[in-house]
């Protein structure tokens, strides 16, 4: 799947982000701040919406190939959130299952689990908290985990 923009093809496979448009290990978004139209890279196409007035608060993007995300401990993801987040937009290319935890080294809990392809929730996490992540089943050496967290 390619994607035009600016008169300039962009490989589904590249990693490409301007204006509204993300294009990211073959999933194409096109968002708005509250809304997502994600076109995913088997063609199906995904609506996501946030509650209107919320703002980004912080934009994750791990390499997981660089930066491996084990079943054996938490990974550090964010050392600390700017603000208050309510709501997460996570995609999750790295085919595991993955927790999202909270909390310091040592002490984290497990929020949610974000199957592969992602997961778009509703989750309150307070300004300055520490965001890890850990492998479920086997551990995450390829792809990307990207998070978008709304406040």
């Amino acid at each position: 799947m390619s994607l035009f923009i600016d008169g300039k093809i962009i490989a589904g496979s590249a990693t490409f982000s301007g204006g509204n448009v993300t294009v990211l290990d073959g999933l194409i978004k096109i968002h708005d701040g509250t809304d997502q139209l994600v076109v995913n890279s088997d063609g199906s196409i995904n609506v996501q919406s946030s509650a209107v007035g919320m703002a980004s608060v912080d934009l994750i993007d791990i390499d997981v190939s660089s930066t491996n995300i084990l079943t054996s401990g938490y990974t550090q993801i964010l050392a600390a959130t700017s603000a208050d987040i309510e709501f997460l937009d996570i995609t999750n290319t790295t085919g595991q299952f993955i927790y999202i935890a909270t909390g310091a080294a040592a002490s984290e809990v497990d929020e949610i689990i974000v199957p592969p392809n992602g997961v778009a929730v509703n989750l309150s996490v307070a300004s300055g908290a520490r965001l890890s992540a850990k492998a479920l089943d086997a551990n995450a050496t390829v792809g990307r985990l990207t998070l978008t967290t709304l406040g």
